[in-house]
């Protein structure tokens, strides 16, 4: 029994041993095995100050540990003004730079696979903030109170966007990639200096206030997979110029989403009219505003009660249609021209090997059809434009790209050369 309870003893006593907390270099460390994570200060008088250098390994009694961790909070409340973290760090703890008011610009190396809550959380001098390609996940609070963070890139394998991730940033270009699927509570409230909304189809649910407050906002698009928009989801979005449109897949609206719209006119694309909550305190659409929507629904838009105090117009009938584009040839290119200003442009393509060329008879005379169809914010797509191009005429025998053979290649090499991507 005794040696029972001293081999425990002495298991426990080794453990702690190799857990223990040492200094090196002015920087602090909780070594383990082999492993060494960055950890907080001891005490007022030895908080981080300046450059901050951190190294890929330590050494400590004749061992050498590799620093794998920058633990919670290790950096917090520090004046430290600038961090180079090496390629050996994968993970960094919650709070770990927070309130380091001096730090004005960070990079996280690509080992870096987690980050925790509020990385970065008031850091108000912080302008520009540089994430690992290989973070999954904004966590909550990460840029919280960054009031002069103006660049991030958010990296292509995030899925995830946390509650108030870049709440009251200056950030200025917003790009969400189409890997997140959620987006969370307050995520981009108060980012006055954003002046358009891209939310990619690969969003599906969002928490309420995510763009509250984003009053330079000039454009905003939707998902077409969300089935709602939670409350003041664009509330205050004064500076709109340009006509929101309401996705199909949109079933319910949310108390004040578009609280303090700024114009009179909006497009609803669902057939079956989405549910709006009405608030005691707060319009979600403005009284009297003109909603646009499928001419097939105009009836049960007209007759439903939350759409009473709004006037209901058809799309099809009432919004105006842009000019049908016009294409004309010069040299060996293609341009377009629309009647209707700051129009964009879509193009639908078809190949025909047949036609009839007579009453009883039928013809070889392969063609490109290129239709074009103008499109702008707030306005119908226009008609379609027509160009017909005879494959065989396009280049010798319609070899377009020169390789000998006719093939659907040279169909696509003959679109590039209309839309100006080759030459």
């Amino acid at each position: 029994m005794k040696k029972i309870l001293l081999t425990t003893l002495f298991a426990l006593v080794a453990a702690y041993t190799w857990a223990i907390t040492v200094k090196v270099n002015g920087l602090y460390y909780e070594i383990d095995g082999r492993l060494a994570t960055l950890v907080r200060y001891t005490s007022e008088e030895t908080k981080y100050t300046g450059d901050i250098t951190i190294p890929a390994t330590v050494s400590y009694s004749s061992k050498i540990y590799k620093v794998t961790a920058i633990g919670k909070d290790a950096f917090s409340w520090c004046d430290i003004t600038s961090v180079s973290i090496p390629n050996s760090v994968i993970s960094i703890g919650n709070y770990a730079f927070g309130s380091c008011t001096m730090l004005t610009e960070v990079k996280i190396p690509d080992s870096v696979t987690e980050i925790g809550t509020g990385l970065f959380y008031d850091c108000t001098g912080l302008t520009s903030a540089v994430l690992s390609k290989n973070l999954t996940a904004i966590p909550d609070f990460t840029f919280d109170g960054c009031e002069n963070l103006t660049t991030c890139e958010i990296p292509n394998k995030v899925t995830r966007i946390g509650e108030d991730a870049f709440r009251h940033t200056k950030i200025t270009k917003l790009e969400i990639p189409n890997t997140v699927t959620y987006i969370g509570r307050s995520a981009f409230i108060d980012c006055d200096n954003l002046t358009s909304i891209v939310i990619p189809n690969s969003v599906t649910e969002m928490g309420t206030n995510v763009f509250n407050s984003c009053e330079g906002v000039k454009s905003i698009t939707i998902s077409n997979n969300l089935t709602e928009i939670p409350k003041y989801t664009f509330a205050s979005a004064t500076g709109l110029a340009e006509i929101v449109t309401i996705p199909s897949s949109i079933s319910f609206i949310g108390e004040g989403a578009f609280e303090g719209y700024p114009l009179d006119e909006i497009i609803f694309l669902p057939t079956v009219p989405p549910t709006i909550q009405k608030g005691s305190y707060s319009n979600t659409f403005p009284d009297g505003i003109k909603i646009y929507v499928p001419k097939a629904s105009l009836e049960a838009y007209k007759a439903h009660d939350n759409y009473a105090t709004y006037t209901i117009l058809s799309i099809e009938d009432d919004l105006p249609k842009c000019a049908t584009p016009v294409i004309t040839k010069s040299g060996d290119k293609w341009t377009l021209e629309c009647e209707t200003e700051g129009v964009t442009y879509t193009l639908k393509e078809e190949v025909k090997f047949f036609e009839l060329t007579g009453a009883n008879e039928v013809s070889c005379n392969p063609m490109l059809y290129l239709y074009v169809y103008a499109n702008k914010n707030g306005m119908c797509q226009s008609l379609p434009a027509l160009l017909k191009c005879a494959i065989s005429s396009a280049s010798s025998n319609g070899d377009v790209d020169g390789n000998g053979t006719v093939n659907i290649a040279d169909v696509t090499k003959l679109v590039n050369i209309i839309l100006k991507k080759d030459n």
